[in-house]
């Protein structure tokens, strides 16, 4: 199946007509990005954004900030499916003691 094939199909619509077990978090996009190729294009963003020596502000797409929440922290690409993200919210990635952590999300 192509990417384009799944543009504009519900997940309810994957799982009911094409794939039960489909989950965009750790299975991609059939014909795009796997989430480790999305994880790795964000470590590059923050990477650049890390290396600034200031503050930066991140504007993307939901999912896109769900996944450099998530390798903020050092987890897989697909721990962004565990940080929910509202429409217009802030959230702040930071340091504490050194380490990367996240001090505000979805706020």
């Amino acid at each position: 199946m192509e990417l384009r094939e799944y543009e504009g199909i519900t997940t309810e619509q994957i799982h009911r007509t094409l794939d039960p077990q489909w989950n965009l978090w750790t299975d991609g996009c059939p014909g795009g990005e796997s989430p480790e190729q999305v994880g790795a294009r964000l470590d590059r963003v923050l990477a650049k954004a890390a290396g600034h020596g200031g503050d930066v502000a991140l504007v993307a797409h939901g999912h896109a900030l769900r996944v450099a929440g998530a390798r903020w922290i050092e987890l897989p690409a697909a721990g962004g499916g565990r940080l929910r993200l509202d429409t217009a919210t802030v959230s702040v990635l930071g340091y504490e003691h050194g380490r990367r952590v996240i001090q505000a999300w979805n706020s």
